[in-house]
């Protein structure tokens, strides 16, 4: 540490927010921000259809949907979620997403749905 008691104060103060920033943007780059992904299934309330998809934002997606802000899903106008499930990375929420889309069964999807109430 270098002697500040002689220096002014100007030069303690840039020198203690200098350290404080080294040790703050040390810690922010130590800290790993654990992002989820999920798979979800929202029920128009309109059509009674259901839309399966992947999102890293859940809550953002479902307003986007209800806003009319994704084409595929402005006909059902309001959505409702009735199904998530978590990831910890987007490859296996697609993954899923990908499987439940294949079961093309309107049944089977409300049976997955059913069976975790």
């Amino acid at each position: 540490l270098p002697r500040l008691e002689n220096q002014p104060l100007t030069v303690k103060c840039m020198w203690l927010i200098l350290h404080l920033y080294i040790f703050l943007y040390t810690k922010c780059a130590q800290t790993t921000i654990n992002i989820m992904y999920h798979l979800y299934i929202l029920l128009s309330k309109k059509t009674s259809n259901y839309y399966i998809g992947s999102t890293g934002n859940i809550v953002d997606r479902i307003i986007r949907h209800n806003s009319g802000r994704s084409k595929s899903t402005t006909s059902g106008i309001p959505w409702l979620l009735v199904y998530s499930e978590e990831f910890e990375s987007r490859s296996e929420a697609i993954h899923r997403e990908m499987e439940i889309k294949g079961w093309k069964s309107h049944q089977r999807i409300t049976n997955l749905i059913q069976s975790h109430l």
